[in-house]
């Protein structure tokens, strides 16, 4: 999982998916040259098939928090015209006499330069300002979990980038290394996307099931649960064997609905 932490994060989800489904597959035919047939659509008809697109996950403050200035539409929750910012922990070797990181404009195409923490404990950091102990490589319950009912403050994400390059090089970040998990793009940096979500729709509240990495929100989009799972198999566990959570594709197989899985 790469890309900042902010406010908003999407689902974990590696790679390049698209799944087709529909009632049918035509393969080589269709009607006659020279004849067109309209049919008037109905319940059964309407809808051949679905195409679903998944990419690695970004924070939605990264990419594309920026996408509209304030006032440029009705309602759009960006970060343009806030004074966003995190606080430096005390433990920091460098800066932490500068109090806070404020959001900025990314300045590379490849900020942030050593990607965050994306499994459970460093999300739950990033949400919570929680952190058993800075700089370590593994955990395990409770993931720096805070308690029960603990409203998420959003002002984890220097520290976990912190502790996360910390536990990742083997040394403190200094200031200017940090600072980059506080950055996003403009729309002019990202011409492509930004077109994209402006010419169709863009969901700027739309969380993901699971604070965590990729399997488990994979497996929450496939099967609305993941058996439990909160990380990929870090802790040990067999992801794939532990859930068995019945998945879409299970229901379009005895609903008799074809459907494709492309890499």
């Amino acid at each position: 999982m790469q890309g900042s932490g902010l406010v908003r994060q999407q689902s974990s989800v590696d790679g390049q998916m698209r799944a087709a489904v529909g009632r049918r597959t035509l393969v080589g035919g269709g009607f006659p040259s020279g004849e067109v047939m309209a049919v008037a659509p109905t319940r059964e008809n309407a809808l051949d098939h679905v195409v679903v697109m998944m990419f690695e996950n970004r924070s939605f403050d990264n990419l594309l928090g920026r996408l509209y200035e304030p006032g440029e539409v009705d309602a759009f929750d960006g970060v343009a015209g806030k004074d966003l910012a995190n606080p430096i922990p005390g433990w920091a070797d460098d800066g932490p006499e500068r109090g806070s990181v404020h959001y900025d404009v990314a300045t590379s195409m490849n900020t942030p330069s050593l990607d965050p923490g994306e499994e459970y404990p460093h999300v739950n950091t990033q949400l919570f300002n929680v952190l058993d102990k800075p700089g370590q490589s593994a955990f395990g319950p409770p993931y720096n979990a805070p308690p029960a009912g603990t409203r998420p403050t959003m002002d984890g994400f220097v520290a976990d980038y912190i502790s996360t390059w910390w536990a990742s090089t083997g040394r403190q970040p200094f200031f200017q290394e940090y600072r980059q998990i506080m950055a996003g793009y403009t729309p002019e940096q990202m011409p492509v996307i930004s077109s994209l979500a402006k010419g169709f729709a863009t969901f700027d509240h739309w969380f993901c099931d699971v604070p965590s990495q990729t399997f488990t929100n994979r497996s929450f989009f496939h099967a609305a649960s993941a058996s439990g799972q909160v990380v990929n198999m870090g802790d040990g566990s067999d992801f794939v064997g532990d859930n068995t959570a019945e998945t879409l594709f299970d229901r379009l197989d005895a609903a008799g609905l074809d459907w494709r899985v492309y890499c």
